[in-house]
């Protein structure tokens, strides 16, 4: 830059994209319904990974037999999670992939890294110097409107009457590809009683202590739990484990921000 210090942007990517864009010229899900662990398995066994040794994952929704033709792997995953609103990521430890479907929140276990604005001495708690909270009225969702793709004229609507009466209405839809109108009423609740549980969106506080020392914070990953407490004229906000879905490491000669993106349960 300007005033001779050396800036360095280092970007690395896993196994993930190219699995994403490896192209398919033909899949049809072996089941009707179908469900999310054999579909996935299918794919990522291909490729040279393998499910998570740590449960049997992703038998909660019951989706329409896929079929796709000249396509991507990531088109696929992409539908199957939507449909279960799942989340997946490559454990960078080994050769596994890890998905999570909407029932399985609870698997990842207690929270490594403890945030806070209130300061402890606890060696797992860090300060937090920045928050981005999402309890205001305008981004809380009171009307889920879920439509199955191959049903597109019977959509499920879902309504939380007494805060559309309070606020006006904020909608969110989703088109997925599950098997009847009861699996897609099932998401369409799940999606409006999780929307008003995810009140933070991202925090940030520094990796070096106040002894000046690097901590463990500049070696957290994606998919870690972390347990948030936020308190604001003495009322406490937030108190709630989430789960770390971004890091971004901003480092100077100085200084080590660490912002993460975070959401709770899946």
């Amino acid at each position: 830059d300007p005033n001779g210090t050396m800036i360095m942007t280092l970007t690395a990517v896993d196994d993930l994209r190219d699995i994403m864009n490896t192209q398919v010229d033909y899949y049809l899900a072996a089941t009707d319904p179908a469900y999310a662990a054999p579909i996935l398995s299918d794919l990522f066994t291909s490729k040279g990974h393998y499910p998570w040794s740590g449960n049997d994952q992703g038998q909660v929704a019951e989706l329409n037999q896929l079929e796709f033709t000249d396509t991507t792997m990531g088109e696929i995953i992409n539908t199957v999670i939507d449909s279960e609103n799942g989340w997946l990521w490559l454990d960078r430890n080994n050769d596994e992939y890890i998905y999570l479907g909407r029932e399985y929140e609870q698997l990842i276990g207690p929270a490594d890294f403890f945030f806070s604005n209130t300061h402890s001495s606890d060696p797992t708690h860090y300060c937090l110097n920045e928050i981005m909270l999402n309890t205001g009225t305008t981004n809380k969702v009171n009307r889920v409107k879920a439509t199955n793709s191959w049903d597109s004229g019977f959509p499920i609507v879902v309504r939380d009457t007494d805060s559309i009466q309070l606020y006006g209405e904020l909608s969110s839809e989703i088109t997925v590809d599950l098997y009847n109108s009861t699996q897609l009423r099932s998401l369409a609740q799940w999606l409006m009683l999780r929307g008003a549980d995810n009140r933070v969106s991202e925090i940030g506080t520094s990796a070096i202590n106040n002894l000046g020392a690097l901590t463990d914070l500049a070696y957290i990953a994606p998919a870690s739990p972390i347990s948030i407490n936020f308190a604001r004229n003495g009322n406490t906000l937030v108190d709630d484990t989430y789960i770390v879905t971004k890091v971004k490491h901003d480092i100077t000669p100085t200084t080590w921000q660490v912002n993460l993106e975070v959401m709770r349960g899946i």
